[in-house]
């Protein structure tokens, strides 16, 4: 068995498995069971027929049953029923006196004829076998006499050995028999395992008794070729022309019980044994075999009308639903032309339909004639080069490059020209769709130019503001750096050392807040400054103005961005300007070494938190900073609590001296 047969025939099985398409009428077991007692009645029976030849019978309905047996269980199950099988014919072989080796001879013969039988059957045909197809009844024919051309050699040669019964003879008479067997027992063994299905006929009851009542005498008078009867059969020909009534007119059923019937009333006729046969033979063993042979085409001939009849019942019934198909997709088809139609039609948009190669015109929607000013009769048929809507632009080409059915290409911005002269701004797509058979380009025009030109003028109030912006916050910084001038020079001209200490503290405030001002200006968003980065940059404008030794006194960051609102920035600004300058100037006295921590973190829902320690010689013991602090420490405190609204700790251990506001930037209104 070549690996295309295996193929072929292990589709076919699993197609025939049960549980895919619950095909017949019995379980696996049910099947199995029915099988073996058939088999054990068939095989007995036919063992003690009584015939010219031991090895030769009448009809042998266990070949049958068995390559049916086969064909309806599953093959995991194979095995244990070729071992029922065997275990039966072995037993009736035995009891009916034959010797142990023939036994075992004829059985290993009709297990495999089965098994073979079923195989070739199944691969040739390729899926359910149900006999409503030629493919498988010539399928049926072929497994029949080939398989039980092989299974004859080895029975007539286990016979020969045994019995010394001519061995040609014998395998000629095991053949016809064998094969007749199939083709007559096993469509009727398989019609009462499959499940009814779909009836291609509903015979009445009459009707059936009426076909049966003509054919038994019929059959009966062909085959029993009397002298002296007054009545003699028709010709057995006529028979097979019988057998067409069921074929044509009935169900499976009934055309494999008439085929039964037809073999009964021929194999127990009285001319097979005494003679004369309509169908000639010298002998008994001659008349039975053409007698076989003439059955096995009677019922060939017979499934092939049914089977043929059932495909072009099949076909019309096909062409029936492809016809309701189609007239169903016609009707799909028209509801949906019209409502693309409808939806052309009184869209709002622009919308026009083109051919794809030359680009005319096929149909406008009103939209389109009220934007661009032609109407339907003045557009229809012509181009758009010869309308000149593309004039002004060159983009024509590159809106159909690339583009595919049923995708839409991305807008373009196009500036077409109207009827008047208008030139519009405009937003153009297209798509390539499928209609009766024929492409079309599909088009799409939406008017941008109110769009554009309100564009431009927020364009240049924006460019306008951004301008007042800049000229506000240069005069601002302007200012401020003449009042720090100011009090610059006014701090070298005073000889009083707490006065010169005081404006140089107030213009270190100043300088924090146009810092702030400006990283407000420089950043994209002009309501909210990152927090870190403000820190970071005023230590260094603080330490660069105080001459700070940089390798005595070094400072941390750990910070991550933090954005804060403009209205808070300010109080931030300032409260960092106090802690750090207080830093640089009190915390490491007579040239002592040190650091300096500055810490920002949050600004989620848990609000920010700002930390400045220093390790320098921290504060006197007892000290309080609402009676004992300077100017700058109270300034803190104020803003802290009443411009944050938030929390102020401060670290006074003896050792450095810390400070840690935490507030939440909810209080305040976004600015933009």
């Amino acid at each position: 068995m070549d690996g295309g047969f295996a193929r072929g025939a292990q589709g076919t099985l699993s197609a025939l498995r049960p549980e895919r398409g619950g095909v017949f009428r019995l379980s696996g077991r049910g099947r199995m069971a029915a099988i073996a007692i058939g088999y054990a009645v068939a095989f007995s029976a036919s063992t003690f027929f009584p015939s010219s030849f031991n090895s030769v019978l009448a009809l042998w309905p266990a070949g049958g049953i068995g390559i049916v047996g086969f064909m309806v269980t599953r093959r995991k199950s194979w095995p244990l029923l070729a071992a029922l099988i065997f275990a039966i014919g072995f037993a009736a072989n035995l009891l009916s006196g034959k010797s142990l080796g023939a036994s075992f001879g004829f059985m290993m013969a009709n297990v495999g004829e089965s098994l073979l039988g079923a195989v070739a059957v199944l691969a040739l045909t390729g899926r359910d076998f149900t006999m409503r197809r030629a493919r498988e009844v010539y399928a049926l024919g072929l497994a029949a006499f080939g398989v039980t051309a092989v299974s004859g050699l080895v029975g007539a040669l286990t016979a020969w050995l045994s019995t010394g019964i001519p061995f040609l003879a014998l395998w000629f008479n095991w053949w016809i028999e064998d094969a007749a067997s199939i083709v007559i027992v096993a469509p009727a063994v398989l019609s009462a395992f499959l499940a009814p299905g779909a009836r291609l006929a509903t015979p009445g009851r009459a009707s059936r008794i009426a076909f049966f009542a003509v054919l038994a005498p019929a059959a009966w008078l062909s085959f029993n070729q009397l002298e002296g009867f007054p009545f003699q059969g028709p010709p057995p020909y006529l028979l097979v022309i019988l057998l067409t009534w069921p074929a044509m007119a009935y169900g499976r059923n009934l055309v494999a019980a008439a085929i039964l019937v037809l073999a009964a009333i021929g194999v127990t006729s009285s001319s097979v044994s005494l003679g004369p046969s309509p169908l000639h033979g010298e002998n008994s063993v001659e008349r039975l075999i053409f007698l076989q042979a003439f059955l096995s085409i009677a019922a060939l001939s017979a499934w092939l009308v049914f089977a043929n009849r059932s495909e072009k019942e099949t076909a019309k019934e096909r062409v029936e639903a492809d016809r309701a198909l189609l007239g169903r997709n016609h009707e799909e088809l028209m509801e949906s032309e019209e409502r693309f139609s409808t939806v052309f039609r009184d869209s709002p948009t622009a919308t026009s339909l083109t051919e794809v190669d030359s680009g005319r015109y096929i149909d406008i929607n009103p939209a389109h004639s009220a934007l661009l000013g032609w109407s339907r009769d003045e557009i229809i048929g012509r181009s758009t080069e010869e309308i000149g809507i593309y004039g002004l632009d060159t983009e024509q080409q590159t809106l159909l490059a690339g583009l595919e059915e049923g995708t839409a290409s991305r807008p373009f911005q196009l500036r077409l020209q109207t009827k008047g002269g208008q030139v519009l701004d405009t937003e153009t797509r297209l798509a390539i769709v499928h209609l009766r058979g024929r492409h079309y380009i599909l088009g799409q025009i939406i008017d941008k130019t109110s769009e554009r030109i309100e564009d431009e003028r927020l364009k240049r109030l924006l460019a306008e503001k951004e301008a007042l912006l800049g000229e506000l916050f240069h005069r601002s910084n302007n200012n401020m750096q003449v009042i720090t001038s100011l009090l610059e020079f006014q701090a070298w001209e005073i000889g009083d050392e707490r006065l010169r200490i005081a404006l140089e503290r107030t213009e270190d405030r100043i300088r924090s807040m146009s810092l702030a001002q400006r990283k407000l200006y420089e950043g994209q968003d002009l309501s909210r400054i990152d927090l870190a980065s403000f820190a970071q940059e005023l230590w260094e404008g603080l330490a660069e103005r105080h001459r700070l030794d940089r390798k005595r006194i070094q400072a941390s960051f750990e910070a991550s961005p933090v954005r804060v609102s403009v209205d808070v920035a300010m109080p931030c600004a300032l409260i960092l300007n106090e802690l750090l300058t207080n830093a640089i100037i009190h915390a490491f006295p007579g040239g002592r070494s040190g650091s300096v921590a500055i810490t920002v973190s949050g600004g989620d829902e848990s609000g920010v938190n700002m930390r400045v320690a220093d390790d320098g010689i921290g504060v006197p013991e007892g000290f309080a900073v609402e009676a004992d602090g300077h100017l700058g420490l109270k300034y803190v405190v104020g803003l802290a609590s009443s411009q944050l609204f938030g929390s102020i700790q401060f670290s006074l251990n003896g050792r450095g001296f810390a400070c840690s506001i935490a507030f939440k930037d909810d209080r305040y209104p976004p600015r933009v």
